[in-house]
């Protein structure tokens, strides 16, 4: 019986393979286990593909997200102190917390994994003060976390800032979105200069390209439908049998 369950089973990997090897475009030979996905914000290739400003940009669109939390969040306290609360209102509670937490460590990780990790390299004239900063940042997006005090998303903000001023050498010319509808603050404290972000090709140096992140196409899209299609067919084999072969015993 054993013999025949281990034949079952070769079996249906065998028909797995066929399954795939029928979808276009998708070789038995490149099947492999799903990689984990890529770290954002950038690949560590090193691809020699940065994009500087919009990194910025980033950053502060995170802190105008956790200022927009904490307003929530103290909006809550006022509701409870005049006895207005519902469940809803827990619930959208718990929600603006998680945001405010996932956009500040957003903030983190571009700080450590793009800027510290890639472009704040120890041979720049100006590194000790661009590493402060970058550490100034990191703290600022902690103490966030820590409190609901609608001040520590704009020093936040002036960190970021201060980052930008010792990494480019002058002031901040940074897009600036206003949440909501969308519609231009023209009184905003950032210069709403761009919206096509400063790119960096190389290890070295700020110069301007106007090339995307990644040059990735979009063929990738029908791949992806086909292995799906690969894998439906493959799940249908081994559940059929597995069935047979628990039968057989």
């Amino acid at each position: 019986m054993k013999t025949f369950s281990g034949c079952v089973a070769l079996a249906a990997v065998t028909l797995v393979q066929f399954a795939f090897a029928g979808e276009p475009g998708i070789p038995v030979s490149t099947i492999q286990p799903a990689a984990a996905p890529a770290p954002a914000p950038h690949c560590e290739v090193p691809c020699g593909i940065y994009a500087d400003q919009r990194r910025f940009e980033e950053m502060l669109e995170d802190t105008e997200t956790i200022a927009k939390a904490i307003t929530a969040v103290n909006d809550f306290q006022a509701g409870i102190d005049q006895g207005m609360i519902v469940a809803k209102d827990v619930n959208q509670l718990v929600r603006w917390i998680n945001t405010k937490e996932s956009h500040a460590t957003n903030t983190q990780h571009i700080i450590s994994q793009y800027f510290m990790t890639q472009r704040i390299k120890a041979d720049n004239e100006n590194y000790a003060a661009q590493l402060a900063a970058a550490h100034a940042v990191l703290v600022a997006a902690m103490k966030c976390k820590q409190d609901a005090d609608p001040a520590t998303a704009e020093t936040l903000k002036n960190a970021i800032l201060d980052l930008y001023r010792a990494y480019e050498g002058k002031e901040p010319e940074l897009g600036h979105h206003e949440h909501g509808d969308h519609a231009p603050d023209h009184d905003a404290t950032v210069n709403a200069s761009v919206h096509g972000a400063e790119y960096s090709h190389g290890n070295d140096g700020h110069d301007d390209h106007g090339h995307d992140d990644h040059g990735h196409d979009d063929h990738g899209d029908d791949h992806a439908h086909a292995a799906d299609g690969g894998l439906q067919k493959a799940v249908g084999v081994i559940t059929t049998s597995l069935d047979f072969a628990g039968n057989g015993k």
